[in-house]
Parts: structure tokens; sequence; C-alpha cells
């Protein structure tokens, strides 16, 4: 896997939805090490300007760290940000999959993996399931180019 994944020339922009910087800074050092391609797509970034630095780097995949409770928004929102910007990438999520339903009486969030993979995002709540997605997407390209 390391090996297809260092050949496959992914260039990955990994951003974070929140203040989650550790860990957006935990799958940049992952991704570096497995020798993919990291742009810093921002901590706390608008997804406008995700998609626009994404854009700008030439990337082939967009990861996005979440922690705070807007994992599903925040899939919505850099989805959108993507068709107004005219680019189709993939859009793997992960960190804490969860968000606080706005009918809430409590306050407490809820799993959303379902639902962000509903809105066609991937679903990574761990760096091993973002690294196995970022290598089915690989081998995908390869089998395409092919």
């Amino acid at each position: 896997m390391r090996a297809r994944l260092r050949a496959s020339g992914l260039k990955v922009c990994v951003g974070a939805s929140d203040v989650h910087e550790h860990g957006k800074m935990l799958i940049d050092q992952v991704l570096a090490e497995l020798g993919l391609d990291v742009i810093d797509g921002g901590t706390s970034v608008d997804p406008r300007d995700l998609v626009a630095r994404a854009t700008a780097g030439g990337v082939d995949v967009v990861a996005v760290s979440t922690h705070n409770g807007i994992a599903l928004r925040y899939a919505r929102e850099v989805l959108d940000a993507m068709v107004r910007a005219g680019v189709a990438l993939p859009l793997c999520i992960g960190g804490r999959l969860n968000q606080v339903p706005d009918d809430s009486n409590s306050g407490l969030p809820i799993d959303v993996a379902g639902d962000i993979e509903a809105l066609g995002a991937l679903a990574c709540p761990t760096p091993e399931r973002l690294i196995k997605t970022l290598d089915d997407l690989a081998a995908n390209s390869s089998a395409s180019a092919g």
C-alpha cells in the first residue's frame, strides 16, 4: 500500500473545519511520510477558501479534520463550494464525525458518518481509514489511466 501511494503522485489538500489543528497536523505528517504531496488547506478554514486552495494547488483529494460537532454541515458546505467552483474532487472527512441536530433539546451531538456518506463525501474517522481510502482512490486512478 505504501509503495502504491508513493507511486500514485496523489496530491492532497488537508484542512481543519475548526480549531482541530492537532488532527490536521497528524494527517499532514502521516501523508507526507507516505510520500504524498500535501497542500496546507488551513485551520478553521472557510469552505470556499479550502476549495480555492485545493484548486490552486492542483490537488486530487481534499481531506478535512473536524472535531466540534459540525461535521455534516461542513461537509455539505465544502461540497457546495466545489459545485460553485466547478470542481469535483473526492472529499474525505475525518475526526469526530458528529453534529448537534438543529432540533436538539440537549445540545448533544450525534454520529453523522452515514449522512456524510449520503452526501457523497467519504467518512474517514481514523487515519487508517483515510489511508485505505486514499489507497483505493490511487488504485482506481491507476486502473482508469491504464
